[in-house]
């Protein structure tokens, strides 16, 4: 997994990490990494709490330096569904995904699906731990779904994962003000 750098300390209380603390990182989660504290207990960090260390690239590219980078864009028609699957696809670079991501993404070419819309899902839609787990419980559960469930199946992963983040969103806004309120405006 990636190194991260410990920037800002949520949990002031927590013994388990300390700003400039270096971690390898363990997983991920919607809103930020796991990692494995200084006593061994697992901790989720939030984004703002760490920035990653650059110890591999980004992306890959699969052609030489300084080749032009086309942006190739396909046109999917999904049977019964009026709107198309916009794919884009940029020439000579890949992201790199977890391991997750690539199981989907093998899963998805193993049950016949087009290759352009096993990227889609895999690479663009499904491309955290959380999302990547839940289509392929889906898909083990399933056996040989259309195209057209298994849209519907992302786009339901998609508004879970979207009500997640809000929740924890209030809930941290709700933190704020109690804290306000027990311990008033600090200027």
């Amino acid at each position: 997994m990636s190194k991260i750098r410990i920037i800002k300390k949520n949990d002031e209380y927590s013994s388990e990490y300390e700003v400039g603390d270096i971690f390898e990182t363990e997983g991920t989660w919607y809103g930020g990494v796991h990692i494995t504290g200084k006593s061994g207990v697992p901790i989720s960090l939030d984004k703002e709490e760490y920035t990653e260390l650059d110890t591999e690239p980004d992306t890959v590219p699969d052609t030489e330096p300084g080749a032009d980078e086309e942006e190739e864009e396909i046109q999917t028609k999904i049977p019964g569904y009026k709107a198309t699957v916009s794919i884009r696809e940029s020439a000579g670079v890949k992201k790199m995904a977890s391991e997750r991501t690539d199981e989907l993404y093998r899963l998805l070419l193993s049950k016949g699906y087009p290759k352009e819309f096993c990227a889609e899902i895999a690479y663009k839609h499904m491309n955290t731990d959380y999302t990547a787990t839940r289509m392929l419980g889906y898909l083990y559960r399933v056996t040989d779904p259309r195209i057209e469930d298994l849209v519907d199946e992302m786009l339901a992963i998609l508004s879970d994962r979207e009500a997640i983040i809000q929740k924890k969103e209030m809930e941290r806004a709700q933190a704020v003000i109690n804290d306000i309120y027990e311990n008033g405006l600090i200027e």
